[in-house]
């Protein structure tokens, strides 16, 4: 999630910098860690608020935030965060950039705002160059980039040249 607030740092970049006045949030009891990539903050973990449904159930336009946890297993949630359907994630709101599921100050990465950091995590297609406006796969490596050392499966570990931890 990306802060909604005027809350983008300009910085040097170091991978294991957080955002600068913003280290940390907290939210619904537990505390996500936030990473500073380009001019933009972002979090650097994924949100696991709500609570937990059977993955054969659909989530609801309720006041209730409805997760689902990997496998039905409550570890995963613990350990990967939440998932959420779109509807769900956005509150059931269609406007790019709303808040949904985000704590206060913050909201749903718009595609501009992935463009950005694609484009800024990316060594060959720099930020707003037209291969982001591209559908499906797009780029050279922002994703190796942005992914974690370990933990991917078949060999698709990252470098995490970032700090990202994705």
């Amino acid at each position: 999630a990306a802060p909604t607030t005027s809350s983008i740092y300009e910085f040097e970049f170091n991978p294991s910098t957080a955002c600068l006045g913003v280290p940390s949030v907290v939210y619904g009891g537990q505390t996500y860690l936030t990473v500073g990539i380009g001019n933009q903050c972002w979090m650097k973990e994924n949100l696991n608020t709500g609570i937990r449904i059977d993955g054969t159930l659909d989530q609801a336009n309720d006041s209730i935030i409805e997760k689902y946890c990997y496998n039905d297993i409550p570890a995963f949630c613990d350990f990967l965060g939440g998932l959420y359907q779109w509807d769900e994630m956005m509150q059931y709101l269609t406007e790019e950039g709303t808040q949904g599921i985000c704590p206060d100050g913050w909201h749903i990465p718009t595609d501009d705002e992935w463009k950005i950091l694609e484009g800024t995590a990316d060594s060959y297609y720099g930020v707003g160059d037209p291969v982001w406006n591209n559908n499906g796969g797009r780029g050279y490596d922002a994703g190796k980039n942005l992914k974690t050392t370990s933990g991917w499966n078949a060999n698709g570990n990252g470098t995490d040249k970032y700090g990202f931890s994705l």
